[in-house]
C-alpha cells in the first residue's frame, strides 16, 4: 500500500490487551454507575449490559438510550480511574513508537485527561501530537468525523492513513469502506505472546519501517 503518512490508534485495546485488568476495572466501574445513576440492582445492570451492544454497538448510543449521557459516563467512569496504577511502560511499544512514520494521534471513546494519562503509564504519551475524544465529535460521536478531520487538516489521501484498532465496527468499518488503510488489533485472549510484540509485528507487516 501508499506509504503511510498518518497512523490513527483507538486506546483501550489495542494499545494494551483486552484482558487486562484495567479494562476489568473500567467495565465494573460502568456498571456500578449505571445502577447508582438508574437505581437498579447489579443483576439488573448485568442484563443490560449484555444485551446492550446488540443494539447499540457503540456506547454512547446504548448509554443514551438508557437517558444517560455519554458526559456523564466519561466524568464518572474514565475520570474516575487511575490508568497509572494498573499498566506499566511497555518496552515494545515504546521500541515500535520509536521506529513508526508519520505523525500519530489517539482517537477514544473514553475521557482526554484519562487517555493522557494512560498514555503516559505505558511510556507512549510524547510520540503523539494529540488525543481526540468523540465527547468532542457530537452528535455523531463517530470516528470516522475524527479521522477525516485529522486527514484533511494533514493535506493526505486516505490510503495515507492507517488506523489501527481492535473494534471492527467502531474503529474500522467506515474507515475501511472510505479507502483508508486498517489494522485489527486481534491478539487471542489465550496468547503467551507480549501486547507489544503482538503489536509491534503486526503494524510492521502493513508500515514500511526503514
Amino acid at each position: 500500500m501508499t506509504n503511510i503518512e498518518m497512523i490513527l490508534f483507538d486506546l483501550d485495546g489495542t494499545l494494551y490487551p483486552k484482558n487486562h485488568p484495567l479494562i476489568d476495572l473500567v467495565r465494573n466501574k460502568t456498571k456500578s454507575w449505571i445502577a447508582s445513576t438508574l437505581s437498579i440492582s447489579m443483576d439488573e445492570v448485568e442484563e443490560i449490559y449484555s444485551k446492550l451492544p446488540e443494539s447499540f454497538p457503540h456506547p454512547y448510543f446504548g448509554f443514551q438510550s438508557l437517558g444517560l449521557s455519554p458526559k456523564q459516563y466519561l466524568d464518572n467512569v474514565f475520570d474516575n480511574v487511575d490508568p497509572s496504577a494498573s499498566v506499566n511502560a511497555d518496552s515494545s511499544l515504546i521500541d515500535l513508537f520509536s521506529e513508526l512514520p508519520g505523525d500519530k494521534h489517539v482517537v477514544t471513546l473514553s475521557s482526554d485527561r484519562y487517555a493522557n494519562q494512560l498514555l503516559t503509564a505505558l511510556g507512549i504519551a510524547h510520540f503523539f501530537k494529540s488525543v481526540k475524544s468523540l465527547i468532542n465529535f457530537d452528535p455523531s460521536y463517530n470516528k470516522i468525523d475524527v479521522y477525516e478531520q485529522l486527514r484533511g487538516e494533514a493535506g493526505l489521501n486516505c490510503n495515507q492513513v492507517l488506523i489501527v484498532g481492535d473494534n471492527y465496527e467502531n474503529d474500522l468499518r467506515d474507515a475501511e469502506l472510505s479507502g483508508y488503510g486498517v489494522c485489527l488489533v486481534d491478539l487471542p485472549i489465550s496468547s503467551s505472546q507480549s501486547h507489544g510484540t503482538y503489536l509491534s509485528e503486526l503494524i510492521q507487516n502493513i508500515v514500511n519501517i526503514d
